[in-house]
This record gives structure tokens, C-alpha cells and sequence, in this order.
């Protein structure tokens, strides 16, 4: 009598992948190297593909006409709270009463869009809008109905405030051309900022999460004329702290072109507080332009396309 096949053996685990399964049996630091070159492949194996990216459509408003586009991006009051001293408590926050009795509302202004109406009208990264035409402005979104709303072409008026001063200014309403490339204005200092270890700050005068080492200094350019040099360690920029090249890029971007930033330093062990002119960016490979940080941690302004700037 014939005997039955017997049943095919069920593996206890699944199979590993051959570059996962070398790295078990290697050395701890082999086997990550290899664990890590493996990764890439496994990702892509795993992972689908991504569909093509929709056309971009222009705004339109209910009615089918364009909306109004004003060319700029958006944020909220908390970004131009000063940092309080490390023994003091925040003197308010956005929504409730300032020092004054003041209450903090608007929209700030963080970038804009080169040759748009806000670069035309003279409007700078900083600037608070308070009111778009007669609609008061307590956050982005109201910013972007209000200017939306507007037929391109129409004036419209803006009140801001550009640090203590309330300001007006009459903007041309635009409509967004989807053919044209779009460009951030970036401020420009001069400056090599440097990551540096924790007891590196502490020594020189920060501490274990404020502090960025200034490496190179461009010759005559706005950190030069300002007073900055190599081995200063930077450690606020117009009142907010900064521990990261990232961190103090931010900064620099948020304070606007054309205006002039207060820059605290520790200069071996001294403190001192410099004025320094944010200037436009030199054209690439100008002679002093610093190469963009290479900051993977927290602080660094997540790169956006410049086709695609968010913000009405």
C-alpha cells in the first residue's frame, strides 16, 4: 500500500531579504551599514508609485471670475512674539491682551513673491496686516477670503504694522498668471552660520539650545558692515532665541528685505546686540554668497515650490 505524500513543511517566519538577513549575522556596526543600504531597495519595492501631479488651476471665486491674488505667504501672530529671558514668562499671546491692554490679532506676512502687487506696493516679510479693505483680520484665512474677494485690478487698502508702526498701504489687486514662475524674495545677511555641540555654547556663552557659531563673514556685506565676525556666536535675532543654523535663517527670513535686524551676540563670553541690514540675496555664485544651511532639525523652513508659493 502506497504511503501518502507527506505535507509540505510551513516556514515558522517569513523569508527574510537577503541584505536583512546578512546584517543579522554580522557585527553590530557591519550590520546596520548593511541594514541601511538595504533599506532604499526594500522602500521602493514596497512602496507605490505616486500619480502625476494635477495642472494647477487659477482661483476662481463662486461666480467663475478669477479671484484677487496679492503674492504672499501667511502666518500667525505667534511668530513675532519675542522670546521672553529664560526666568520670565511670555508678556502675552496672540489673542490675548498684550502689555498695553492691546489685543495681538493679524496675519503675518512671511515671505513674498518677487515682482507681485505686495512687492510692488513696498510690502516686507514682518508686517502684520491688521485689515484688508473694511475686513478686520484676526488670522491668514481672513487675509486670503478678503484679497480672494477682490476683482483683480481694484486698489485696496492695507493696514499693517511694521514693527511699532501702523502703517497704510494701497495694493493693486493682481490675478495669478499660472504660467509664470514664481520667486520668494530672500533676505540676505552674509553669514556661514555653524552648528556647534552643546558645551561648545555653554562655553562660549549660549546654551545647550541657543547658540549658532558665525563661520564665514562675506566682505562688506551686511553682517560685515553690521559688526559681525567669524567665532561670534549668535544667539537671538530680533528678540527670538535661535539654536540652529536653520533656527537663525528663519529668523533672518522673517525679519523682511529692507528692514534691519537686531542681532544679539556673545562674543567670548560679552554680550553684545549689532543692526543688520536684511538685503535682497546676491545672484547665485556672486563672490560671498553662502551656501543654504544643511540643517535636517527642527527650525528649518520646509523648502516649498516656488511655482506653488502657498498664501493668497
Amino acid at each position: 500500500m502506497a504511503r501518502p505524500p507527506k505535507p509540505a513543511p510551513v516556514p515558522l517566519r517569513p523569508a527574510l531579504p537577503r541584505p536583512l538577513a546578512l546584517a543579522l549575522a554580522l557585527p553590530l556596526g557591519l550590520a546596520v551599514a548593511v541594514a541601511l543600504a538595504a533599506a532604499p531597495a526594500a522602500r521602493a519595492a514596497t512602496t507605490p508609485a505616486r500619480p502625476p501631479a494635477a495642472p494647477v488651476a487659477t482661483p476662481v471665486v463662486p461666480g467663475g471670475a478669477p479671484a484677487g491674488w496679492l503674492g504672499v505667504t501667511l502666518g500667525t501672530t505667534d511668530l513675532l512674539q519675542p522670546d521672553p529671558p529664560p526666568d520670565e514668562e511670555p508678556s502675552a499671546a496672540p489673542g490675548e491682551p498684550g502689555p498695553e491692554g492691546a489685543v495681538i490679532t493679524g496675519a503675518v506676512i512671511t515671505g513674498i513673491v518677487k515682482d507681485s502687487p505686495a512687492d510692488r506696493a513696498g510690502l516686507r516679510a514682518g508686517d502684520l496686516v491688521v485689515r484688508v479693505g473694511t475686513a478686520t483680520i484676526a488670522g491668514p484665512s481672513d487675509v486670503q477670503r478678503a484679497v480672494a474677494s477682490a476683482p483683480p485690478g481694484e486698489w485696496s487698502e492695507l493696514e499693517i504694522l511694521r514693527g511699532a508702526q501702523r502703517r497704510t498701504v494701497t495694493v493693486k489687486i493682481g490675478a495669478r498668471d499660472d504660467a509664470q514662475t514664481l520667486e520668494l524674495r530672500r533676505a540676505y545677511v552674509g553669514i556661514t552660520p555653524v552648528d556647534v555641540p552643546a558645551q561648545l555654547k555653554e562655553a562660549w556663552g549660549g546654551a545647550e539650545d541657543r547658540g549658532v557659531l558665525v563661520g564665514e563673514v562675506a566682505p562688506a556685506g551686511p553682517a560685515a558692515r553690521g559688526g559681525l565676525r567669524p567665532g561670534d556666536l549668535v544667539l537671538r535675532v530680533n528678540g527670538h532665541a535661535v539654536g540652529t543654523p536653520g533656527e537663525l535663517m528663519q529668523r533672518v527670513q522673517l525679519g523682511g528685505v529692507g528692514n534691519t535686524a537686531e542681532v544679539e551676540i556673545s562674543r567670548q563670553g560679552t554680550l553684545f546686540t549689532l543692526a543688520v541690514d536684511l538685503e535682497d540675496v546676491p545672484p547665485s555664485g556672486a563672490p560671498g554668497a553662502p551656501a543654504p544651511p544643511r540643517d535636517g532639525r527642527r527650525g528649518v523652513p520646509r523648502r516649498t515650490d516656488p511655482n506653488r508659493p502657498p498664501g493668497p
